[in-house]
């Protein structure tokens, strides 16, 4: 089995849920990979910060990708992007596709990692598990978050693996957000994209009908493997994944490097932070477009006033 790094730490430094998705896993995992939702499908219409995703992006400060970089590996893809900030400075993001249904995607923060692993039932329904670690043991306001705070892990319908917004119930768009506040009027960013994922003309679509960009190149990268693999395999040749669990032990990263530092020093930057903690994963330079922000942290409560010592 792929000896993914959470599956050897302690159950308090990581946590998982179970959901039930209308949707090929195929389908579901283009969503992780695709580089041009976010800054709309979680954007909120104040053209200040979005919380709803976890993060917190300017929209009006936006990065534009400089250089992308596209790597085979035993356990799957590795995918680097670098962006050119306003600053001067370079916003470098490091990801992975784990052959054949898994991803670096997800909620993750400062310390804290994260996976969405698709297992299909048939070709129209799959179980996601969205996975989040830490090297070091969750604080108690990370554990509640996770498990009451409804956006890194969206409310179930209890006894079952359904989310509470779904299909049925059009995810509980609410109007009034919808035209005042965010794009999709939907809480939380994993079912804004659970509702687009289940409503591409169906959970199969039909893609001879879609118009693929350069924009596109991680999906279509993603596609690629996937089928280049069905293929070696229907001729005998076995992926090299299952020979190498210990590839699988790498996590994303994303960090800001100073201007004049070159995309090959920046590569390599990358590859060493994405084993082990990484405890600079916020990076003081990117924590104004892309430091988490939990929805349901409490405020904390202001000191009580001295006593008149007159």
């Amino acid at each position: 089995k792929p000896k993914f790094e959470w599956l050897e730490f302690e159950a308090d430094r990581r946590y998982a849920r179970k959901y039930l998705m209308n949707s090929n896993f195929a389908q579901a995992l283009d969503g992780n990979f695709d580089p041009s939702h976010v800054q709309f499908l979680h954007n909120t219409m104040d053209n200040i910060r979005n919380r709803q995703g976890g993060a917190g992006w300017n929209i009006q400060d936006t990065n534009k990708q400089s250089h992308a970089e596209y790597l085979e590996t035993d356990y799957g893809l590795m995918f680097l992007s670098m962006s050119d900030r306003a600053d001067g400075k370079k916003g470098v993001s490091l990801a992975h596709f784990y052959m054949p249904s898994s991803s670096s995607g997800g909620i993750a923060g400062a310390g804290v990692y994260s996976s969405n692993i698709y297992i299909p039932i048939d070709d129209e329904n799959l179980h996601q598990y969205r996975v989040r670690w830490s090297y070091e043991p969750f604080t108690d306001q990370q554990i509640y978050e996770d498990k009451y705070g409804g956006n890194t892990m969206p409310d179930q319908i209890p006894g079952t693996f359904l989310s509470v917004e779904n299909k049925d119930n059009d995810y509980l768009i609410s109007r009034i957000q919808q035209k005042n506040y965010s794009f999709t009027g939907i809480r939380s960013s994993p079912i804004q994209d659970q509702a687009v994922i289940e409503n591409q003309r169906g959970p199969l679509m039909d893609r001879t009908l879609e118009h693929l960009t350069k924009a596109d190149e991680p999906v279509i990268r993603m596609r690629q493997l996937l089928m280049k693999t069905a293929r070696n395999l229907m001729e005998g040749h076995e992926p090299p994944g299952p020979s190498n669990p210990e590839a699988y032990q790498v996590h994303h990263a994303r960090f800001v490097v100073p201007e004049g530092v070159t995309n090959e020093e920046a590569t390599e930057m990358a590859k060493a932070k994405m084993v082990g903690p990484n405890p600079d994963w916020v990076a003081t330079g990117w924590q104004s477009t892309f430091a988490p922000v939990r929805l349901s942290e409490p405020v904390p409560p202001s000191p009580p006033p001295k006593a008149d010592q007159r």
